[in-house]
């Protein structure tokens, strides 16, 4: 058995975030793959609060693009919000991970590439290349499908599977994202995002695809108007489908971050913001030996997750394009706030005074 450090499986934004956070102990990262931010399968999508914060600790290169116009493709017809001040932000995830390594390793933290972890005997033991190594805290990171979550936890019920299109076009508006909801992917929806002034990223999720990806392709391009070019790359991945665990942490030794709790916002799939949040408390607990800072963050963070969880489940039974109405009529009676787009418990808390009202008009337009 190899020496004592903290051991953090998972090179992805909530393992590097959390090791930034590590001053007082040699942690060493494991990553399967051969560099941190590849394969991409992120949309990179977040709102104000959450770019201010990361671009604070990272410098604001890791923007790339704004957008402050939404638009709506629903059952109900076209819905468009504007608003003055960006509302939305696009984070290179790849150049996000460089940009956290660097920093990391300048802590003297130390990073080993191509290797998978296992779950040892123990909370405090890993396994690797067939060696058991034991950690002084063991943090996984490993997604969202997570051996330690396996061994630990219940499995997910299930997955959407995410895909990304990237393609060189034209007639593209540049601060525009544009969301279609349809029976192509009817357990998720459609997202259209402007990368510059002539790159886009059509993205779309759903439990099973029942018509091939280049056919969604084909209609989101038809539908929006986009004159698609030259094809750049195609990458994609899994999100995970269920509510947080109840208590990420084994023995007090082994914790779980990102995916494998999973911290993402159940109607969007983005896991920006929960990784954002708690990986800087996890940390900071683990240095101070204090794990209340984790347990406190951790338990405010579930329970903005639970409500939107819940409220996630209803749309899916009623119709997933049903939020995007309820928003757009917030928009015109002037209650909705561009901060609200990292808010999404409270665009439901808001929302509820006018549940009986927009009822009636979804069952008789």
């Amino acid at each position: 058995m190899i020496g004592e450090k903290v051991i953090v499986i998972g090179g992805g934004p909530a393992g590097l975030l959390t090791s930034l956070y590590i001053d007082r102990y040699d942690v060493v990262i494991y990553e399967e793959h051969s560099s941190v931010g590849k394969p991409k399968h992120c949309a990179g999508l977040v709102g104000e609060k959450i770019a201010k914060r990361l671009t604070s600790i990272l410098g604001s290169k890791i923007i790339d693009n704004k957008y402050n116009e939404i638009r709506f493709y629903t059952p109900r017809g076209k819905f468009e919000l504007y608003f003055k001040k960006p509302i939305i932000y696009h984070v290179n995830r790849p150049l996000l991970e460089e940009v956290i390594l660097d920093k990391v390793l300048s802590k003297g933290h130390e990073i080993i590439y191509n290797v998978k972890v296992k779950p040892g005997n123990r909370p405090d033991i890993v396994i690797v290349d067939g060696r058991e190594v034991r950690g002084y805290k063991i943090i996984a990171c490993d997604g969202p499908y997570s051996l330690f979550r396996r061994k630990y936890f219940r499995p997910y019920k299930q997955h959407l599977i995410g895909i990304h299109y990237i393609y060189r076009t034209k007639n593209l508006d540049e601060n525009m994202i544009q969301i279609l909801y349809n029976s192509l992917t009817p357990d998720f929806f459609q997202w259209v995002t402007p990368l510059d002034t002539d790159t886009v990223m059509i993205g779309f999720a759903t439990l099973t695809y029942q018509v091939h990806p280049d056919k969604i392709v084909e209609y989101i391009s038809r539908k929006v108007g986009l004159e698609l070019g030259s094809k750049i790359e195609v990458y994609g991945g899994a999100i995970p489908v269920d509510k947080p665990l109840k208590k990420p942490i084994v023995d007090n030794v082994l914790f779980l971050n990102g995916d494998a709790i999973p911290v993402t916002k159940p109607y969007t799939g983005g896991g920006l913001l929960g990784i954002s949040i708690l990986s800087p408390a996890l940390g900071k607990s683990i240095d101070s030996g204090d794990l209340s800072i984790f347990e406190r963050i951790y338990g405010i963070l579930k329970s903005r997750i639970n409500y939107e969880y819940f409220a996630t489940i209803l749309t899916r039974k009623i119709g997933y394009w049903i939020p995007p109405y309820i928003v757009s009529f917030m928009y015109r009676l002037g209650i909705l706030d561009h901060s609200d787009y990292d808010n999404h418990y409270r665009l439901f808390l808001k929302s509820l005074p006018l549940t009986p009202y927009m009822i009636m008009k979804i069952l008789y337009p």
